[in-house]
């Protein structure tokens, strides 16, 4: 797993907007390595380090920010382009979710962030050596409240049930979900 700040820098008139993401990456990659379990000859592997080091170098090459999805799209296609022995690559992201800092209830500050804890999006992609792409992304652990107009009524009830029917109640959750 590789952490991968992304920090943009935009000026605007006199005064410097930051955009900030921090990913966490993991890359796998599946490969004709079977040689290497039956010999001592690491011949043709691409080592861990060398993927770590990818990461980097993708994410300064690709220098415009982007979705997850499209970084991890960049990084298989040249893991599976880059190295014979490499038959898919398969990356996946987790967002942190940092936000803007609000010094007052108005404006947000231009380069300073606060990690809120809340809804790590997520991505997983891979991609074979045929141009095969399978992309799928979601969020994890969003946690939500609503403090009112939240009923819960009209559900069966039998001898187990002891929730009575509410019109008005707190509702809370943490959802977590993926999409293709």
């Amino acid at each position: 797993m590789t952490r991968l700040p992304r920090l943009t820098r935009d000026l605007y008139l006199y005064c410097s907007v930051h955009e900030f993401v921090e990913w966490t990456v993991d890359c796998i990659l599946d490969s004709d390595m079977g040689h290497a379990f039956m010999t001592s000859s690491n011949e043709g592997m691409t080592a861990t380090d060398t993927q770590k080091n990818t990461v980097y170098y993708m994410a300064k090459k690709m220098s415009e920010p982007c979705a997850p999805e499209a970084f991890a799209v960049a990084l298989c296609s040249h893991f599976v382009e880059t190295y014979p022995l490499v038959f898919r690559a398969k990356v996946s992201i987790e967002m942190v979710p940092w936000g803007r800092f609000h010094a007052d209830l108005c404006d947000p500050h231009d380069h300073g962030f606060v990690c809120d804890g809340n809804g790590c999006r997520t991505c997983v992609v891979s991609v074979d050596k045929v141009g095969n792409v399978d992309i799928s992304a979601g969020i994890k652990n969003l946690k939500v409240l609503k403090t009112t107009q939240s009923g819960y009524a009209g559900f069966i009830h039998d001898k187990f049930t002891t929730l009575p029917d509410v019109s008005d109640r707190i509702l809370a959750t943490a959802i977590s979900c993926t999409w293709r």
